[in-house]
């Protein structure tokens, strides 16, 4: 028996799924798939590999868009789309400071009125690839003590965790799994 260089539909990644609502039904519709509702257009259009458009037609919008479902997984079978997000859990070799993965810091800022203040910056893990930043603010240059340092990168170490943890479980639940475990970050020396 030849061995296939094409992934089973089971190894392929799944597409991140929205509600769009048509004419008051409501339908899951996988990512790379859009409706089109113009004035000479009403139907649902696979955008991967190119486009193509399947019109509602007679058979309606539950019709068109199982059909073009079919199509995108057949796409998906000729290339499988890209990888998709994952939280970094360990340091890249080039980050320029110690800080845990997804914190950088601490950071000086200088206010138009010339005082200059210090906080962390923490990126927030986001399912759909969009990418949030938070804050947590140290001090300024009159209140800035190694307590408040370590006080704002412990508040900034729970407020990544509980961002990756977050959308590890937004992930899972798109894959039918149960919510994750914590991710441990730790703390630089």
């Amino acid at each position: 028996m030849i061995a296939s260089s094409k992934p089973s539909p089971a190894d392929m990644p799944r597409p991140l799924i929205r509600e769009v609502t048509v004419h008051g039904s409501v339908f899951a519709v996988p990512q790379r798939i859009v409706r089109l509702d113009g004035a000479k257009v009403r139907g649902w259009q696979v955008r991967y590999l190119g486009t193509k458009l399947f019109s509602d037609g007679v058979a309606g919008p539950a019709r068109s868009l199982a059909a073009s479902v079919a199509e995108l997984q057949r796409r998906y079978a000729i290339q499988p789309p890209p990888v998709s997000y994952k939280p970094r859990t360990c340091n890249r070799r080039d980050k320029g400071n110690e800080a845990p993965p997804g914190i950088s810091g601490p950071i000086w800022y200088q206010k138009p009125s010339g005082l200059a203040f210090a906080r962390y910056n923490v990126v927030l893990a986001q399912s759909d690839r969009r990418k949030r930043v938070a804050s947590v603010y140290i001090g300024n240059v009159n209140t800035y003590t190694v307590a408040r340092d370590d006080a704002a990168l412990e508040e900034a170490v729970r407020i990544r965790q509980e961002a990756v943890a977050r959308c590890s479980d937004e992930r899972r639940s798109q894959f039918g799994a149960g919510p994750a475990r914590p991710v441990a970050v730790q703390l630089h020396p």
